[in-house]
């Protein structure tokens, strides 16, 4: 979700986090998790979006001294800064008077800076393993094993998104080395990959799957940030058939996906916007909904609003304008913090 600059803008990378943008903006819409068919649908877009976003910031992250201060000012900062405005919205438009400043427990949607920001922190420690994807998933399925508290600082979810930020990392890496080995069923393989009705194929069986996991796993599987109830060794292959279809349906989207501009590229492009303001005004939609207890017995109603919701949002959250003053408000903070130092 990181907004980067470049002379060469790769659409299709925009595109899809245009499609995950959208994702965990219906999540946060769908919070009427009674109606069984909500709750399915709702646990199908932890699959899509969550895993789609770890993997193009691993995509495009780096290892340099520089690093370290880019995250600092394009995660860390808007971190802080939202945990005080989030506070704030609480208190003075929910009417929440028993919310807190949880910088340490962060709410809702702001547990992926702070998760992104401790992953870019490590890549360059685990990038010196010898098998570093091979040892997140393993990481990744052990963590469910700790009684971490699951909301300090987005820690679980470090582990268990891991995996596919590093595939995002070296994917480049992977690509090059499989389409230059001289193996001729490897390049039958790609070829057989690379066919556009065997990906749409692909797409359908992945997003079956994922429908029956939404249906049949746990909703602490499912958001990847618990630790595991008894029996813990089936939930642990509940977890890794969870992050193995979150990978799935990415490399299949990715290559399916054009490189061209669509109407959900510039919401990709300024996803970072929608996805810091969006929060406030889904807050404020569930707290009317709920209040005049609206579409009661109606959940396919519901789920047409959830929809017309998300896709508004998405549209009207990414233009231009909105971006520019969000980046210059960050920004101002990040040079106020900096300046005396500098």
């Amino acid at each position: 979700m990181e907004i980067k600059s470049s002379k060469v803008r790769l659409n299709n990378y925009d595109n899809l986090k245009g499609i995950a943008i959208i994702t965990i903006i219906i999540i946060h819409m769908a919070f009427l998790t009674e109606y069984t068919s909500i709750s399915t649908i709702k646990n199908m877009m932890f699959f899509i979006g969550l895993p789609i976003f770890f993997f193009i910031s691993g995509y495009f992250s780096k290892i340099g001294p520089d690093e370290p201060i880019k995250a600092f000012k394009r995660l860390l900062i808007p971190y802080l800064l939202f945990c005080i405005i989030h506070f704030l919205f609480r208190i003075f438009i929910l009417g929440d008077s028993s919310s807190k400043i949880l910088f340490f427990n962060p709410e809702v949607i702001l547990w992926f800076l702070i998760s992104l920001f401790i992953i870019k922190l490590i890549l360059p420690i685990v990038d010196k393993l010898k098998y570093p994807l091979i040892i997140s998933i393993i990481l990744s399925l052990l963590i469910g094993f700790t009684n971490i508290n699951s909301s300090w600082m987005g820690i679980t979810r470090v582990f268990t998104y891991l995996p596919v930020f590093l595939l995002g990392f070296y994917y480049k890496d992977y690509k090059f080395k499989l389409e230059n080995k001289n193996n001729n069923i490897l390049k039958r393989l790609l070829k057989i990959w690379n066919n556009k009705k065997v990906l749409i194929c692909s797409l359908i069986i992945v997003l079956v799957m994922i429908g029956i996991s939404s249906y049949l796993l746990p909703k602490g599987i499912i958001q990847m940030k618990y630790p595991y109830s008894s029996p813990k060794l089936v939930e642990m292959i509940e977890r890794l058939i969870a992050i193995l279809l979150g990978i799935g349906i990415t490399l299949v989207l990715h290559k399916l996906v054009p490189n061209k501009e669509t109407f959900l590229t510039k919401i990709g492009r300024n996803s970072m916007t929608v996805y810091l303001l969006h929060i406030y005004i889904t807050e404020i939609i569930k707290k009317f909904v709920k209040h005049y207890d609206l579409f009661k017995g109606q959940p396919y109603l519901f789920l047409i609003f959830v929809l017309i919701i998300a896709f508004t949002l998405a549209f009207i959250l990414s233009r231009d304008p909105i971006t520019k003053y969000l980046n210059k408000f960050t920004d101002g903070i990040y040079n106020l913090i900096t300046n005396p130092y500098k």
